[in-house]
């Protein structure tokens, strides 16, 4: 849903459905207002040592509200 919202972003369908593909076997976390997912991120292990952001997103309304901040500190408190 998130993915579908950013279509400046993720407007390719077949990198959008690898990006999903991807998740599934990734760290993942969701931010949710309530039942609402508003963000995601996940995070792939590059090395034993490494690891980026492999897909993150917001909810176009709810950009600067702090909520890809959370979502960076628990990917941050994760890789830790």
């Amino acid at each position: 849903m998130v993915l579908l919202a950013l279509p400046d972003w993720f407007g390719l369908p077949e990198s959008t459905r690898a990006s999903i593909d991807q998740c599934r076997v990734q760290p993942f976390w969701v931010a949710f207002a309530g039942d609402q997912p508003e963000g995601f991120a996940s995070l792939s292990q590059t090395s034993r040592a490494a690891a980026e952001i492999h897909c993150m997103g917001v909810l176009p309304g709810l950009h600067r509200q702090g909520i890809g901040r959370g979502l960076m500190e628990a990917l941050t408190a994760h890789a830790m």
